[in-house]
C-alpha cells in the first residue's frame, strides 16, 4: 500500500553533522505525522511569534530519534533558524560540560571579534570556562556557568531565532545535562528552541526536569505497523513482497525503522541487527576488523589516527581499512570515524573479546592522557581496566574526580575514587582521594561512608593543609547527618592536635567549623562554649579571627549582651569588607555580622557590607550570594522604614532563590522575610497563600531557616486575626529557641512577638510576663528600637489608661520608623477608648503620615478605618503613580530610569528578560508614560535604582 503524502516532508537536506537510519526510503517518513506537525508547530512558533519551547524525543534504539532531529534541524534551517548540534557519546559523558562545548564553543570561538565580544558580555562571561575559552575559574560555580550560558544563548538568539539539538543526551556529561534542564525552564522567554533525544530509561533526574519543563512536548514515537514495513519493502525495489514475506520482516524487526532500513539494504532479514553486523565484519580483512574494533571503543567522532594508533595500523592500512568499513556501510565517515548508528558500534563492541576490550581501553586511556584530553574521558577508559599496579593510574583517576567534584558530578567522583584505590595509590594521593570520596558520600547522603572516608583521610594526612581539610570536612559530614554532638569529643582532641602543631592554622580550622555549625541546632551549647573562650583574644588581625569574630558577635547577642560589644565585634569581623573578599557573598558569616549591626542600629554599616556582597555576587555570578545580599537588604530596608524598596529587595531574593539547584536551605529563610513585608505592605492575602505551603509547626523541621519561617508566619496570622494559629507557632518557635539556651533574640524578638499574640488571644497576664522578659532583654541590649518594642509590647498588656503612657514613653526613647508608625497606631485607639477622641485623631493622622512616607499599606488601611470610625476623612491610598508600583515594577523602573537595558537588568537580578519587560509595561501604565524616556520624570528621586 502507498503511504499518505502527509506523513512525508519536502526533501530538505539535513546537518551533516547527523547520520543516521532513516525511517524511509527516499526522503520520506512513515507513520510519523504527528511528531513532524509538532516539530513544525516548535519552529514556527519561535521564527515567527519568538516563543520558544522544548521537545524531548525518547525510545528505544533505532527507533528514529535521530531522524527526527534531522529533520527539526531541516525545518528550523528552512525557517531561517540558526542550527547548533551536538551529540553525546559514551566515552565523552565524562567530560564535564562537553556536550555544551560541542554546541556553542565552536560558534562563539569562530565568530568575529566584535560578535565574539558582544556575546560574551555581561553575564554571559561566568560560561566562558565551561566552554573552554578561558581557563576553568575555581572560583566560580557551576550556577553561575549555567547563567551564563543561559545569557550567551539569549545574545545568541537576539541575532536570529535558534535551534539547539542535542542528540543522545542520555550519554550526555551530567553538567552539560543540568544546564539543558536550566535552559529549558527558561526557553520560553526566548525565540529558541531546544531539542533533545534521549533513550527511554534510565532517565537521569536532569532529563526528567528537562523534559518536564514549561512548553516541553514529549514524543515518544512507535514502532511501524506492518504496513509500513511492507511500503518500505515494495521502495527498495520492483518487486512485490511475496505473500508471508511481510510478516516475516515485521516479526523478525518489531517494527524498529532502524534494522528495517539496514536489514532491506543488506537484502535479507536476520534474526538480529548483531548478527548482521558480525556477518558483515567476517566478510571484510583483518586490518577492517581491527580497525572497527578500535573505533568501537572510541567515540564517534575520534580522529581515525588514534583508532588506527589503537589498531596497530600504519596510516595507508588505516585509509584501506576504512575504505572497506564504508563500503561495508558499518562506517559513516573515515574522518573523523563515525559508525552509521550507535547501535551499530554497539554491535560491532558486542563482537570484541573482553580481553581485547579492556587491552583497547588501556591503550586509549594511554593516547589520550597522553594527548591532554579531558580528565573524564581518559577515566571513562581506566574504568573499564582493571587493576594492574600502574603508579600512573591513580593520578590520571586523581585528576579525573578532582575534575567531577569541580562540577559538581559525585557519581563519577565516587567511581573515580573507588577504581584508584584499588590500583593502589600512593598514601598522599589516597588521603585526597579520601578527601574527595567523602565529600560526594555527604552529597549523596552515604553519611556513615563520608565519616569513614575522611576520618581515614585525617590519618593518613601527614601535611597541616591536607589535615586541616580533612578535619573540616569531616564535621561537615558529621554536622549535615546531626551527629557532630556524639564526636564532639573527638573533635576537640584534633583541634588540639592541630593547635599544638600550628596555632594559626588551628585557629583558622576552628572558625570555619564554629562558622559552619552555626545553623546546627544539636551541637549549639558545645559552638557557644567554644566561642566564648576567644572573648577578649581577638583582634580581627587574620582571615580566621575575622571569621570567629564574626560568629562570636553574634554569641554575644545571642547571650543577651549588649548592641555596643556586640557590634565592636561585627565592625571588627567586617574589616571594611575584607570578610566578603575572603568568604564570598555567600558565606553566612557574612550575613552573621550584617544581622548584628541591623540589631545595633548600626544602618550605614550594615549599607556598606551589603553594597561589597551585592558587588561580589555580581562579579562571580552567584545567586546564592544575590539571594542572601537582597534578602538582607530587604531586612536593612525594613528596619529603616522603606517598605517599597523592602518589597523589591525581597521579591528578587525570593525569585532568584527559587532557581538554585538545592533551595530548600535558602528559600524558607527568604520566604520568613517575604512573609514581614507581604504583612506590612498590607499583602496579606499574598502572604498567606505563600505561607500555605508549609506544614503545621511541630511539623515542620528543626533548623534555622524553618525557625525564621515559624516566626514570620506566626506574626502573619496574628497580623490575619487568627491569633491563636499564631501563637502556636510563636510558641513552637520559643521552646526551639530556649532548647538552645538562646537568652535574647534582637532581631526576632520573640518575647516581644508572643507579648502580643498572648495578648491578642486575652491572656493579660501572661502578656505581661513575656513583655517584662522582653524589657530586660532590651535593656540589656541598649537601643531605642528594641526598648520602644519592648514598651510596646507592655502596653499590649495593659489596660488603656495605662498603655496611654506607655506608648508615649515607647515613643520617646526613639523607635525604629517601621515600629513608630504601629506605636502611634495603638496609642490613638488607647485614647479613642478613653474618649479623647482630638488626641486619638491626631495620633492616627500621624501614623497614617507615617504609613503613607513608608508604603506601610496594612497600617495605612487600618489608621484609616479607625479615623473613619471616628468620624473623620482621611485621604484614599494611591492606585496610579509610583506609589502604585510593586516592589519589582519599582526596582526594575528604576534601574530603567538610570540608563540600563533590559539584558542589563535582568542579569542584575537574575530573572529573564521577559520579566523585565512585563515589568515595564505594568510600570508605563501606572505612571502614565510610555517609554523609558519618561521614567526618570515619574518616579521620585529617592526611589531610583
Amino acid at each position: 500500500m502507498t503511504m499518505p503524502a502527509g506523513d512525508a516532508v519536502g526533501a530538505v537536506e539535513p546537518p551533516r553533522d547527523f547520520a543516521g537510519a532513516t525511517t524511509g526510503i527516499g526522503g520520506a517518513l512513515c507513520e510519523r505525522r504527528a511528531e513532524l506537525a509538532a516539530l513544525a508547530e516548535l519552529v514556527e512558533a519561535a521564527a515567527t511569534a519568538g516563543a520558544g519551547g522544548t521537545v524531548v524525543v525518547q525510545g528505544m534504539p533505532g527507533i528514529g530519534k535521530t531522524v527526527l532531529a534531522d529533520r527539526l534541524a531541516a525545518l528550523a534551517g528552512a525557517a531561517g533558524m540558526e542550527v547548533l548540534v551536538a551529540r553525546g557519546g559514551v566515552a565523552e559523558s565524562g567530560a564535564a560540560f562537553g556536550v555544551v562545548r560541542q554546541l556553542l564553543a565552536h560558534r562563539v570561538g569562530a565568530a568575529p571579534a566584535a560578535e565574539r565580544e558582544a556575546l560574551l558580555g555581561g553575564a554571559a562571561g561566568w560560561g566562558t570556562d565551561a566552554l573552554g575559552l578561558t581557563p576553568a575559574d575555581p572560583g566560580r560555580d557551576d550556577a553561575a556557568r549555567r547563567l551564563g550560558l543561559y545569557w550567551l544563548c539569549a545574545g545568541l538568539a537576539e541575532r536570529a531565532p535558534l535551534l539547539l539539538v542535542v542528540d543522545d543526551a542520555h550519554w550526555a556529561d551530567p553538567p552539560s545535562l543540568e544546564f539543558l534542564a536550566y535552559l529549558a525552564h527558561r526557553v520560553c522567554d526566548l525565540p529558541v528552541v531546544l531539542g533533545v533525544t534521549a533513550r527511554d530509561a534510565p532517565a537521569t533526574d536532569a532529563l526528567r526536569r528537562l523534559a518536564g519543563a514549561p512548553r516541553a512536548r514529549v514524543l515518544r514515537p512507535a514502532p511501524l505497523s506492518e504496513a509500513a514495513v511492507a511500503e518500505l519493502m515494495r521502495r527498495r525495489g520492483p518487486a512485490e513482497p511475496a505473500p508471508g514475506e511481510v510478516a516475516d520482516w515485521y516479526r523478525l524487526t518489531g517494527g524498529n525503522p532502524l534494522l528495517v532500513t539496514e536489514l532491506l539494504a543488506g537484502g535479507r532479514p536476520a534474526a538480529r541487527l548483531e548478527g548482521w553486523v558480525a556477518t558483515q565484519l567476517a566478510a571484510l580483512g583483518q586490518h577492517a576488523r581491527v580497525l572497527a574494533e578500535a573505533c568501537s571503543v572510541l567515540d564517534d567522532g575520534a580522529s581515525l589516527a588514534l583508532a588506527a594508533e589503537l589498531a596497530g595500523l600504519s596510516g595507508d592500512d588505516a585509509l584501506g581499512a576504512a575504505g572497506e568499513l564504508l563500503t561495508a556501510a558499518l562506517l559513516a565517515e573515515a574522518a573523523p570515524a563515525r559508525f552509521r548508528h550507535p547501535l551499530v558500534r554497539e554491535a560491532v563492541a558486542a563482537t570484541v573479546p573482553p580481553a581485547r576490550a579492556m587491552q583497547l581501553h588501556r591503550a586509549a586511556a594511554r593516547c589520550l592522557a597522553r594527548d591532554g584530553a579531558e580528565p573524564g574521558v581518559v577515566a571513562h577508559h581506566l574504568l573499564a581496566v582493571p587493576p594492574l599496579g600502574d603508579p600512573a593510574v591513580p593520578a590520571l583517576l586523581l585528576d579525573a574526580a578532582r575534575d567531577a567534584a569541580a562540577h559538581g558530578d559525585v557519581a563519577a567522583v565516587r567511581a573515580r575514587v573507588a577504581r584508584a584505590l584499588a590500583e593502589p595509590p600512593t598514601p598522599g594521593q589516597r588521603a585526597e582521594l579520601l578527601i574527595l570520596d567523602g565529600r560526594a558520600a555527604v552529597a549523596q547522603g552515604a553519611l556513615t561512608d563520608a565519616a569513614a572516608a575522611l576520618r581515614e583521610a585525617l590519618t593518613l594526612a601527614t601535611d597541616l593543609a591536607t589535615r586541616r581539610t580533612a578535619l573540616r570536612d569531616l564535621v561537615g559530614a558529621l554536622l549535615t547527618g546531626d551527629r557532630l554532638a556524639e564526636t564532639a569529643t573527638e573533635i576537640d582532641g584534633e583541634l588540639a592536635a592541630l593547635a599544638a602543631a600550628d596555632p594559626e592554622q588551628a585557629l583558622a580550622v576552628e572558625a570555619e567549623i564554629l562558622s559552619a555549625s552555626r545553623h546546627s541546632i544539636a551541637v549549639g551549647v558545645w559552638r557557644a562554649d567554644r566561642l566564648r573562650r576567644f572573648s577578649g583574644r581577638l583582634t580581627g588581625a587574620t582571615a580566621g579571627e575575622r571569621l570567629l569574630l564574626a560568629n562570636l558577635g553574634t554569641q554575644v547577642a545571642l547571650d543577651g549582651g549588649s548592641a555596643e560589644a556586640a557590634a565592636d565585634l561585627a565592625a571588627r569581623a567586617a574589616a571594611g569588607g575584607a570578610l566578603v573578599g575572603e568568604q564570598t557573598a555567600d558565606a553566612l558569616a557574612v550575613y552573621q555580622v550584617v544581622w548584628v549591626l541591623l540589631q545595633a542600629e548600626r544602618w550605614a554599616a550594615a549599607a556598606r557590607l551589603l553594597d561589597v556582597a551585592h558587588e561580589d555576587a555580581a562579579r562571580r555570578g552567584s545567586a546564592v550570594g544575590f539571594v542572601l545580599a537582597s534578602l538582607f537588604r530587604s531586612y536593612l530596608d525594613l528596619m529603616c522604614g522603606d517598605l517599597r524598596a523592602a518589597e523589591e529587595h525581597a521579591g528578587s531574593a525570593l525569585a532568584a532563590a527559587t532557581t538554585l539547584p538545592d533551595p530548600m536551605f535558602h528559600v524558607p529563610a527568604v520566604v520568613a522575610g517575604v512573609l514581614d513585608v507581604h504583612r506590612e505592605r498590607g499583602g496579606l492575602a499574598d502572604a498567606e497563600r505563600l505561607a500555605r505551603g508549609y506544614p503545621p509547626a511541630a511539623a515542620l523541621p528543626d533548623s534555622t531557616p524553618y525557625r525564621l519561617l515559624l516566626y514570620g508566619r506566626g506574626l502573619l496570622r496574628l497580623a490575619a486575626g487568627r491569633p491563636v494559629d499564631a501563637l502556636a507557632d510563636l510558641a513552637e518557635f520559643d521552646r526551639r529557641e530556649e532548647s538552645c539556651h538562646v537568652l535574647a533574640t534582637p532581631g526576632t524578638p520573640r518575647h516581644v512577638a508572643l507579648a502580643h499574640a498572648h495578648a491578642a488571644v486575652g491572656d493579660r497576664a501572661e502578656a505581661l510576663r513575656c513583655a517584662r522578659a522582653a524589657t530586660a532583654a532590651a535593656d540589656a541590649w541598649g537601643t531605642g528600637g528594641a526598648r520602644a518594642r519592648a514598651l510596646h509590647a507592655v502596653a499590649a498588656a495593659q489596660p488603656p489608661g495605662d498603655a496611654v503612657g506607655t506608648l508615649r514613653e515607647a515613643l520617646a526613647v526613639g523607635p525604629l520608623v517601621s515600629d513608630a508608625g504601629w506605636i502611634r497606631h495603638d496609642l490613638g485607639v488607647a485614647s479613642a477608648r478613653l474618649g479623647r477622641r482630638s488626641e486619638a485623631g491626631v495620633e492616627l493622622r500621624a501614623a497614617l503620615d507615617v504609613a503613607h512616607r513608608t508604603g506601610a499599606g496594612r497600617l495605612e488601611e487600618q489608621a484609616r478605618t479607625r479615623l473613619v470610625e471616628l468620624g473623620y476623612r482621611p485621604r484614599r491610598a494611591a492606585l496610579t503613580g509610583a506609589d502604585a508600583l510593586t516592589g519589582a515594577e519599582r526596582r526594575v523602573a528604576g534601574l530603567a530610569a538610570a540608563g540600563h537595558g533590559n539584558r542589563e537588568i535582568a542579569q542584575a537580578l537574575f530573572v529573564t528578560r521577559r520579566t523585565v519587560e512585563t515589568h515595564l509595561t505594568s510600570a508605563y501604565r501606572k505612571l502614565g508614560v510610555r517609554s523609558r524616556s519618561g521614567l526618570a520624570a515619574a518616579l521620585p528621586e529617592d526611589r531610583g535604582a
